[in-house]
């Protein structure tokens, strides 16, 4: 290994891109790739996993109840956020999904 010495100049090619517009298009290009090529991913998975940790989370503090402690209340409602957010999600991007497959299918037949 060996260090190589190398110029740099700061004050050349500058950028003439306003910040807040390139990072509004790096959100709506993220947006797209969640959308529309990868929803399962994005989507289905996490929410299947939201609500199988919900779903455990509900059976476990039926458990507790059912034998006489008491259910704490903000837990109990991070239990159901936690679930209704990981029931709509899963359905969400499997919806997503069959839209874009769709989508594509579409675009070849315009083409044909």
């Amino acid at each position: 290994m060996k260090e190589v010495p190398i110029d740099v100049r700061y004050d050349v090619g500058k950028s003439s891109e306003n910040p807040m517009a390139h990072g509004v298009r790096v959100r709506v290009k993220i947006l797209q790739d969640m959308e529309l090529r990868r929803p399962l991913y994005y989507f289905t998975v996490p929410g299947i996993i939201l609500a199988v940790v919900g779903i455990g989370m509900g059976l476990r503090f039926l458990q507790t109840f059912y034998h006489g402690d008491r259910l704490h209340f903000g837990l109990t409602l991070l239990m159901i956020l936690i679930t209704l957010i990981g029931s709509f999600m899963a359905p969400t991007g499997i919806i997503l999904h069959s839209f874009s497959k769709m989508m594509l299918e579409f675009k070849k037949a315009v083409k044909s």
